[in-house]
C-alpha cells in the first residue's frame, strides 16, 4: 500500500506485468526484458521486449453517499503497453499481437486489483474495466531497417473515496 493510492496503483501494474510478461511467466519467446512506469517513449535506454505502464489522468465525481457526506468516485485511466523491436514489419506486427493477449491475460485475472487500497483504508479498487486494446508498427526514425510494434491496453480503474 502507499499514501497515495495512484502509486499504489503503479507499482501494482509494474509488479504484475514483471511477473506475468517476463522472464519468470515463462515464455519460450517475447519475455519482457523491462518494466517502465512513463509517459516517455525513450526505446535507446530500454531493452525489449519492453512493458509500459502510464497512469496521467485520473476523472472524479461527486456523490452523496447514504451516510450524507460527499464522496468522490474517481477512475483512473492507464494505457498499457508492450512493445516489442524486430528487423521487420510483419515480424514486429505479429510480436505486439502476442504481447496484447499476454496484457490481456494479465489484467482480466486481477479484478479490482486485488482490493488495492491507500494506507489510510479512505479509497479502494472497486473494479476495473479493460477499454480498449490497439496495435500499432512504425520504423525507427534513425534506422529503416528496425520495426516497433506495440501493443496498447487502454483501462479504468474504478475507486471510491
Amino acid at each position: 500500500m502507499a499514501e497515495s493510492l495512484w502509486d499504489g496503483i503503479d507499482a501494482y501494474l509494474v509488479s504484475a506485468l514483471t511477473a506475468d510478461l517476463g522472464a519468470a511467466a515463462g515464455h519460450a519467446s517475447l519475455a519482457v526484458q523491462t518494466v517502465v512506469n512513463t509517459a516517455e517513449w525513450e526505446p535507446r535506454s530500454w531493452t525489449f521486449p519492453v512493458a509500459i505502464v502510464n497512469g496521467e489522468t485520473v476523472s472524479i465525481a461527486e456523490t452523496t453517499h447514504f451516510d450524507g457526506n460527499l464522496h468522490g468516485d474517481l477512475t483512473y485511466q492507464y494505457v498499457l503497453a508492450a512493445v516489442v523491436s524486430t528487423t521487420s514489419y510483419a515480424s514486429a506486427r505479429a510480436g505486439a499481437k502476442v504481447l496484447g493477449k499476454r496484457l490481456m491475460d494479465s489484467m482480466l485475472g486481477r479484478v479490482a486489483l486485488g482490493g488495492l487500497a491507500d494506507d489510510g483504508g479512505t479509497e479502494r479498487v472497486q473494479d476495473t474495466r479493460l477499454v480498449r486494446m490497439e496495435h500499432f508498427v512504425w520504423p525507427d526514425q534513425g534506422n529503416r531497417n528496425v520495426f516497433y510494434g506495440m501493443a496498447r491496453l487502454d483501462m479504468d480503474i474504478h475507486t471510491t473515496r
